[in-house]
Order: C-alpha cells, then sequence, then structure tokens
C-alpha cells in the first residue's frame, strides 16, 4: 500500500474485519446444521442401499463371487457417500476454527509471483523468492496484512502435478476471497479451467497480471521508471488478458474478467534499503497501489456478506456440484437398467422358443443316432452271426460308430446352443450399457472365453463328471455300460445276450445236430438282431429319459434359470443405484436452493433490504458463478440485481421472476418453459418410494441444448426439485 494512503480506510477495513468476525459465530452454527443434514440424507440413501444387498444376498445362483462383487460395489458406493460428507465435515471444522480470520489466498501458476507478493505485503528481505525456474512455495503458509490472513499455496500446474493442484484447490476452498494471478506470458487454458472451477466454488476472486520485467539491469529500470505504461498497458498485455478472457468464454460465455495490471518486481524493490531514492517512483509505477486499494475496498464494501457466503458455499458448492454428479450417475444406472430390461424381455422370449424347439429337437436327434445303430444289425449278423468273437465284433462294431460320442454331442450341442446365446445376450449388454463397472463382466456366464470345457468348470460339471447327477458326463456313462460293457462283464447288457455268454462257440459245438443247416442260421439270425434290437430301444428310451431330466436340470433349472437370476440381479442394483443417487440428488438440490435462498437474503439485508420484501421471496435457483433466478412478487428487486450480484460476489447474472408458480406442477411447468424459452417436449413421473416423492421429467434423448438452454434446464430443475432425463 502506498504510504499515503488514506489513515480513513484503514479504520474501515479493521472495522469491517470486526464486524466479520461477529458474522461468522452465526454463519458457524448454521454450517453445523447444514453439516447435519448432509448426514441425515445420506443415511436415507444408504438405507436403501443397504436393502438392495440384503436383496442380493437372497438370490441363489452359483457363482457366489457374482453376489461378492455386487455387494462389494454397492458397498463402495456407500462408503463414497460417507465419504463426500466427511470431506465436507471437515471443511466446515476448518472454517470454523479459522473463523477469527477473514481469509485471502493467493492462488495462480507456479512462479506467476505468489512468493513476490508474499514479500512485498511482509517487507520480507526476499528469501522466498524464486530464483530462474526455481519453485518457491511448497506447502500452504499463511501470513498477515492489515489484519487480513493472507495464504499463499503452491503453485498449479507444477512438476509435482496432481499433489499440489490438490494442496491448492483445498486451501482454497476456505478462503474468503481468492487472488487469482496470470502473468504476462502465454496464458494457457488451463489456468481459465482453474478459475472457472473457483468460480463454480462461489469464491469472490480479484484478478491481477504481474508484468514481469526485468528490472535488475538499471538501464532497463530507468527505462521502465521513465514509461512505465509503455510496458504496463501495451498491446501485448491487453492481448494477454484479451485471450485469458477468451478461454473464460468457452465455459462462462457472458463472463469478463476485471484483471489488475501491476509489476510486482518494481513494488518488491521499493521496499529495498537501496532503492530508497527511488521508493516513490518504484512505487508509483508498479501501479500495485491499485491492487492493494481494490482488496480493501472489496473487504470493506462486501466483507461481511462474502464472510457469511463463504460458511454457505463451504457446503453449498460441494452439495450442489455432488447433486448433479448424483443425477448424472442415476442417468447412466437408469440407462443401464432400460438396456438391462431390454435384454432381459429378449432372453425371456428367446427362452420360451428355445426350450420349445430344442428339447424336442434334441430327443429327435436321439432317436436318428440309435436308428442308424438299429438299421446297421442284420448286416452286422449277417457277416458275424457264425463267429466265435461275436461279443467282440458287437462291442467294436459299436464303437466304430461312435454311438456314445454322438450322444454326448448331441446333448453337449443343446447346451451349447443355450449358452452361447446367453454370452451373446450378456456381451452386447456388456457393449450397449458401456459399463465402467465390473457389474456384467462378472455376472457373464463364460469369463475365460468361448471354450466348452471352461463354461462346464464354471458350472460345476466335473471333467469325470461320474458324481455330477444329470450332467452330461452322467449321460456318456449311462452310454458306457449298457452298450461297451460286453468287454467289461459278459452278458451284463441285454444287447448281446447269450451270445455273449460263449453262444457262438456252442453253436460251433452241436450244428452238426441242426436238421437243417440253413434254417437253424435263419432262427439265429432273426432272434440275435431281433435280440440286439430291443436292447438298443430299451437303451435308447433309458438315454432318452436320462437326457431329458439332464436337459432340465442343467440347462432349464441350471444355465436359463442362473441366466434370469442374472438378469434380475443387475436390474435390481441398476434401479437400486438410479433411485437411491437420485434420491439423494434431489434432497441436495433441495437443500442448495434453501442455502441459496439464504445466500440472497443475506445480501439484500446487506443492502438495507428488510423483512417486508424478504417474505416475498419465494424461491432462489442459483449455478454459483454463472446465473441465479430470484422468484419474487416484489418489482424494486429487479432495480437491485446488479448491486446483489456485486454481494454474491462472482458477478453472475441475477435475474427476478415475477409471476406466481400456482397450481401443480404440470402447470408450473408450462410456466416456467415460457419463462425460460425452453421449446422441448417435456414428462413428468412421480416416484413414490418410502416417505420421499421424487419427481422425474423426462425429454427427448435425441434433443440438442444450446448452452443457454442447458443453463435454464439446471434452474428450473432446482426451481421444481425434479430430475431432468433424456430418455
Amino acid at each position: 500500500m502506498s504510504e499515503d494512503y488514506n489513515k480513513e480506510q484503514d479504520s474501515q477495513l479493521a472495522k469491517a474485519i470486526e464486524e466479520c468476525k461477529k458474522v461468522a459465530a452465526s454463519s458457524s452454527k448454521e454450517a453445523k446444521e447444514n453439516v447435519a443434514f448432509i448426514k441425515d440424507s445420506i443415511e436415507k440413501a444408504n438405507k436403501e442401499i443397504v436393502s438392495c444387498i440384503k436383496e442380493i444376498s437372497k438370490q441363489k445362483i452359483r457363482d457366489e463371487e457374482i453376489l461378492t462383487s455386487l455387494k462389494k460395489q454397492l458397498t463402495k458406493i456407500k462408503t463414497t457417500f460417507v465419504s463426500e460428507y466427511d470431506e465436507v465435515e471437515q471443511l466446515v471444522d476448518k472454517k470454523i476454527k479459522e473463523a477469527n480470520k477473514f481469509n485471502i489466498t493467493l492462488f495462480g501458476r507456479t512462479k506467476v509471483g505468489k512468493s513476490t507478493l508474499m514479500e512485498i505485503l511482509t517487507n520480507g528481505n526476499g528469501s522466498s523468492i524464486g530464483k530462474g525456474g526455481q519453485r518457491t512455495t511448497l506447502n500452504v503458509r499463511q501470513y498477515k496484512w492489515k489484519g487480513l490472513t493472507i495464504t499463499d499455496i503452491p503453485g498449479i500446474e507444477a512438476f509435482q502435478g496432481d499433489t499440489d493442484d490438490r494442496l491448492a484447490f483445498e486451501a482454497a476452498k476456505s478462503a474468503d476471497i481468492v487472488v487469482f494471478m496470470i502473468s504476462d506470458g502465454q496464458p494457457e487454458a488451463t489456468e481459465a479451467d482453474w478459475l472457472v472451477r473457483l468460480k463454480r466454488e462461489d469464491k469472490p476472486i480479484v484478478c491481477l497480471c504481474n508484468a514481469k520485467y526485468t528490472l535488475e539491469d538499471e538501464l532497463d529500470m530507468e527505462m521502465f521508471l521513465d514509461n512505465p505504461d509503455e510496458i504496463l498497458k501495451d498491446s501485448r498485455i491487453k492481448e494477454i488478458i484479451e485471450q485469458f478472457n477468451n478461454f473464460v468464454k468457452e465455459q462462462l460465455p457472458n463472463e469478463h474478467i476485471d484483471i489488475y495490471v501491476t509489476q510486482l518486481q518494481a513494488r518488491y524493490l521499493a521496499n529495498k534499503k537501496e532503492y530508497a531514492q527511488k521508493r516513490q517512483a518504484l512505487l508509483k509505477a508498479s501501479r500495485f497501489y491499485i491492487v492493494e486499494k481494490e482488496i480493501q475496498k472489496v473487504v470493506i464494501r462486501n466483507g461481511i456478506s462474502f464472510r457469511r457466503k463463504c460458511f454457505f458455499s463451504i457446503i453449498d458448492s460441494p452439495l450442489y456440484s455432488q447433486s448433479l454428479a448424483l443425477f448424472e450417475n442415476s442417468n447412466m444406472a437408469y440407462l443401464k437398467f432400460l438396456i438391462t430390461q431390454e435384454k432381459m424381455s429378449e432372453f425371456c422370449n428367446w427362452q420360451r422358443e428355445y426350450i420349445d424347439e430344442e428339447r424336442p429337437q434334441m430327443i429327435k436327434r436321439v432317436d436318428q443316432i440309435y436308428e442308424d445303430v438299429i438299421s446297421s444289425i442284420p448286416h452286422f449278423v449277417e457277416d458275424n452271426l457264425e463267429r466265435n468273437d461275436f461279443g467282440e465284433r458287437w462291442k467294436k462294431h459299436v464303437e466304430s460308430m461312435r454311438l456314445s460320442e454322438k450322444i454326448q454331442d448331441c446333448y453337449t450341442s443343446s447346451v451349447k446352443k443355450a449358452k452361447d446365446k446367453v454370452d451373446l445376450l450378456f456381451k452386447v449388454l456388456e457393449t450397449e450399457s458401456k459399463l465402467q463397472t465390473k457389474i456384467i463382466s462378472d455376472i457373464s456366464s463364460d469369463q475365460k472365453g468361448s471354450d466348452i470345457a471352461n463354461w462346464k468348470r464354471r458350472w460345476g460339471w466335473a471333467s469325470a463328471g461320474i458324481g455330477a447327477a444329470g450332467s452330461v458326463a452322467e449321460v456318456g456313462l449311462l452310454v458306457a455300460v449298457h452298450v461297451y460293457g460286453v468287454a467289461a462283464a459278459a452278458a451284463a447288457i441285454p444287447v448281446v445276450g447269450w451270445i455273449a455268454a460263449g453262444g457262438a462257440l456252442l453253436f460251433g459245438i452241436f450244428s452238426w445236430l441242426s436238421d437243417s443247416r440253413e434254417m437253424k442260421l435263419r432262427k439265429a439270425r432273426v432272434e440275435q438282431e431281433r435280440s440286439l434290437r430291443h436292447s438298443l430301444i430299451d437303451n435308447k428310451r433309458t438315454t432318452k429319459d436320462k437326457m431329458y431330466k439332464a436337459f432340465n436340470s442343467d440347462v432349464i433349472s441350471g444355465l436359463l434359470s442362473d441366466s434370469y437370476n442374472r438378469f434380475s440381479i443387475i436390474n435390481t442394483t441398476l434401479l437400486t443405484l438410479a433411485n437411491s443417487q437420485r434420491e439423494l440428488g434431489l434432497r441436495y438440490l433441495e437443500h442448495h436452493t434453501t442455502i441459496s435462498k439464504k445466500i440472497i437474503i443475506s445480501a439484500l439485508y446487506d443492502l438495507g433490504i428488510r423483512t417486508s420484501a424478504l417474505d416475498h421471496i419465494d424461491f432462489v435457483a442459483r449455478i454459483p458463478g454463472k446465473k441465479t433466478v430470484i422468484g419474487c412478487s416484489d418489482e424494486s428487486l429487479k432495480k437491485l440485481s446488479a448491486r446483489i450480484s456485486e454481494k454474491i460476489g462472482n458477478k453472475e447474472e441475477v435475474r427476478i421472476f415475477n409471476r406466481s408458480l400456482t397450481g401443480n406442477i404440470e402447470n408450473q411447468l408450462r410456466i416456467l418453459k415460457g419463462y425460460f424459452h425452453l421449446q422441448i417436449p417435456m414428462k413428468i413421473k412421480f416416484i413414490e418410494k418410502d416417505d420421499f416423492k421424487q419427481k422425474v421429467v423426462y425429454i427427448p434423448i435425441d434433443t440438442n441444448l444450446s448452452a443457454e438452454n442447458e443453463t435454464n434446464l439446471l434452474l428450473l430443475q432446482q426451481i421444481l426439485n425434479v430430475h431432468i432425463i433424456k430418455r
């Protein structure tokens, strides 16, 4: 501050700071009440998630890993809700501990001049100023200046990356005012991004540009002192400021940032003894006194409002941003729910057709497989009837026709058809819903590719299969015992009967007793063919019965039932997520509008507006740092829009809505659509959930919204406390 600064302003500043301390006491109490509301809202949302976890736990599917995975994900979301509350509570506690401090935080890129500014304000010796590429501020540090607490934080976009950025941003959240610093280097879009983020955190901002013209050379200093405007007001500085504002306008189209240009090195050198003779010239040339006056003026005029608002916004800003995030997550979950529901319906329709068609087709194929073997009996008997090793030859003949393998292949083919369809449905579901979690991938019926062996293993079909009741392996075992058993145990199967037990040998010994060899052969051939045919028919009947039961057990009651349960679990989980996140978002949104109303009433009170006018405020919808709509029947407030904006501290657009919102919600929606000039079809739906009614407004999914319409929809969402969904 220049030496001739008016002492009266110092006195006013001190008085404003004392008033801010008084305001902090009542604001701290309200902040605690707001934190309690958040906790209550989270507990209510978590009840639904806990209920869903219990419901999932009751489901019976063969993969416990899937249930465990879903429960872990829901628990993680529940934990996230709680951690968000913890973060807000910690911020509030920190602010309450510093209630007697009016905090001004310096924010900007590394090497922008924050440390130099600290040296200026504290009459330092320059030890904290970086040399060349040196980075000086590694941690948050505070110092006093004229009763104000100045917080110096690490530079953003430094080589420490996210760590410094996070540290800087967290420190800025507690600021009553942020001094945002840029330099005369080429501005970067990321700098504007940070400024917009701070505005959305509802922070009043004073922006300055440090013209880093070197003054170390005596000639350079003389040139600067002779004509400082040549440096501070040249076209290059103007272009930098314009470019920075253009970056800001990309996100906040109606925004314009006033930037005060100063030369911090000149102001710093003015404090040094070796420049005592040039002190006044350096003070004047630096233009820093303008920055000092602006900071003090802001505190004197609006400090009380900013202080009170800081306690509100430290809760309200994350509350509002979290409500939008919750709505977006709810939208995603609901969209995935609709897609899952569609796939589930497709699955149910296909399942009915598959069972009606595939089961009889499978039995028909078994008939054909056995018929091929039965039709070969006459030829086999003709060629082998008189051979002593008839039984062995029959065994080899059946083996050569692959009866057992064909039966197993027939069954496996039917099962694989179902498995492939289920896999396809889940893969399409995963693609269409673009799930970023493991919900779908964990529930897919085949995590390890299309190998049928892997799939069998997932369903508990052991490679041996002997102990797996109703499995494919059991069907194979059945065929092995009744067809291949000739070699293992004489006459074990009626397929060969007495022939396998030595019938051919007996025929050879007593054939001379026959009245007619040809007649005996003909009779033996007929009897053998009949015996083999009846044996195979009995075997076929038993095989078909076993396959039918196995199909019902493994496919209908197993794979298909399990797949249906998986769809149901996904649906339950996604709908729970959609509803619980929407409910919490709506509760947050409702409280955001309550806090916004308090901020506006506080600003009006500071402007001298008293109870009669304040009683006419019906609602306040606000997007911090961007736009505020005040529903008030008092016409006089229209004249105060600019002053309200100043008291809020973000130069945001303030509009007064003078019409009365009467009638049901459909009528209110019609009125607001007209006010905001929204030519968009909208449909309202109510979702009753325990003691909380969720209001949802659907708009067409292909609606293209301008930036202004998006803003107005967000405001409408607040006014009616609804969740707007594209569908």
